[in-house]
């Protein structure tokens, strides 16, 4: 990572904590710590890693991202306001009545979000449980376009379950604040090379 690039994602990574700061004031409520602590991980995979169109969030091509631990929407609403999903004026109306910013991800009312999540461990659970059919229409689409799904997983990740989940379908899985692609030992390796900013 050149040094250029390190300071666009600091300067990314700023924003995201800007929004959270001024969603969950807005609010007057949330969990602006999850959101906070998760701000680099969320300028890097929407700045560097992911494929992604703001213009056609429904792009078959994209990778997906699931945030499993839902809590920390106000962070994911951030992130993609800065990249231009929709308006960062909207971010202090997070949770109020008839917005579409809610305290937890809803794929269908926040362009970009890739799955409804809420308590902690549900998004990852509901992925990595899906029905088998849903799992293999998922790994073929993801497979013949060449895309690749994300989920950040929070608490109770352990080596055997980051394999699981690359086998149900994740190309990537987040944990905390890592990148974890395919195995441990790769993610580590991949983090050590390229997250670290």
């Amino acid at each position: 990572m050149t040094k250029e690039e390190r300071l666009k994602l600091q300067i990314a990574a700023c924003k995201v904590r800007m929004g959270v700061i001024e969603s969950t004031h807005g609010a007057k409520a949330g969990h602006p710590g999850g959101s906070l602590s998760a701000a680099e991980l969320f300028a890097y995979l929407y700045n560097q890693e992911m494929r992604i169109d703001p213009a056609n969030p429904k792009w078959e091509d994209r990778d997906r991202f699931v945030l499993s631990k839902g809590h920390t929407a106000p962070g994911l609403y951030s992130a993609l306001a800065c990249r231009g999903f929709f308006p960062v004026e909207d971010l202090p109306t997070l949770r109020h009545i008839d917005s579409y910013l809610q305290g937890h991800p809803n794929m269908n009312t926040v362009p970009g979000v890739d799955m409804s999540t809420g308590s902690l461990g549900q998004g990852g659970q509901t992925y990595l449980e899906g029905s088998n059919q849903k799992i293999a229409g998922l790994r073929s689409l993801l497979d013949r376009v060449g895309s690749r799904a994300m989920i950040q997983i929070d608490g109770g990740v352990t080596p055997q379950n980051l394999p699981e989940a690359y086998v149900a379908g994740a190309r990537s899985v987040v944990a905390g604040s890592a990148v974890f692609g395919g195995t441990v030992q790769s993610g580590v390796a991949y983090l050590r090379r390229s997250c670290a900013f």
